[in-house]
């Protein structure tokens, strides 16, 4: 059987850095860097950076030309 990390939430930029090693291994450092930008995933849920390793960020502004775009969900390696 895979060994499989528990989730973890990360709410705050302090606590995001503080766990950036254990969030964000080699496979996804390699699947971010190469992302085309002009080929994002994009659907209700949000826009994915990757495949199986992959980022998830939503825009969370309420329209206008203001981005607040935060990461929802990293699946990593």
């Amino acid at each position: 059987m895979p060994n499989r990390r528990s989730a973890l939430q990360i709410k705050t930029r302090k606590a995001f850095v503080a766990n950036a090693s254990r969030i964000l291994g080699p496979k996804l450092k390699t699947a971010v860097l190469a992302q085309d930008l002009e080929k994002l995933f994009r659907n209700s849920q949000g826009v994915m950076i990757g495949q199986i390793q992959n980022i998830w960020f939503y825009n969370f502004s309420e329209g206008g030309e203001k981005n607040d775009f935060r990461i929802i969900t990293i699946n990593g390696d």
